[in-house]
């Protein structure tokens, strides 16, 4: 059996499609994109499976910080 995997950026779709319509059967694996619609898009264009790489520490603690940062002026401001 063989495979592909498509990864062009913001075409993965178009790419996905194109090769769906000439290879139906054709297993595709594909990179979903940032978000929950280009995912979504990528699926209905025909792939069989998403890679996805989910954000960084970094970027899921500035996250968590924001909101420990939000709960502290809220605390501040009810002490006022």
């Amino acid at each position: 059996m063989q495979i592909i995997n498509i990864s062009a950026a913001e075409k993965t779709p178009e790419v996905v499609a194109y090769f769906r319509k000439l290879y139906p059967d054709l297993p595709i694996m594909a990179t979903g994109g940032p978000t929950d619609e280009n995912i979504r898009q990528t699926i209905q264009a025909g792939a069989n499976a998403i890679t996805y790489t989910p954000p960084s520490n970094g970027e899921l603690f500035s996250k968590k910080m924001d909101l420990y940062r939000q709960q502290e002026i809220d605390k501040y401001e009810r002490l006022q």
